[in-house]
């Protein structure tokens, strides 16, 4: 109908961080929203990634004494908490 292929996994459940939990889009998307890169790169199987266009910031690098990039990614990606990654 829409002219792409589907493929269906089943869900992996594991237990991780003493409890089991099902590994979803839901749970991986609310580790990213919480700053919590290492669960979400444990149920992805690899490092999240955020893309985007590179804008102008406020600075803070430069005070902290390190380059930085202020990244403007697309509205419908998983954006983690504020903080430097």
């Amino acid at each position: 109908r829409f002219g792409f292929a589907v493929d269906s996994l089943s869900l992996v459940a594991e237990h991780h961080r003493d409890e089991t939990v099902t590994f979803s889009s839901t749970y991986i998307r609310s580790c990213v929203d919480a700053g919590d890169m290492v669960a979400a790169a444990e149920a992805l199987g690899r490092p999240h990634r955020v893309e985007g266009v590179v804008v102008r910031g406020d600075g803070r690098g430069r005070v902290l004494g390190f380059p930085t990039a202020n990244v403007a990614p697309p509205m419908y990606s998983a954006i983690p908490a504020d903080g430097v990654y």
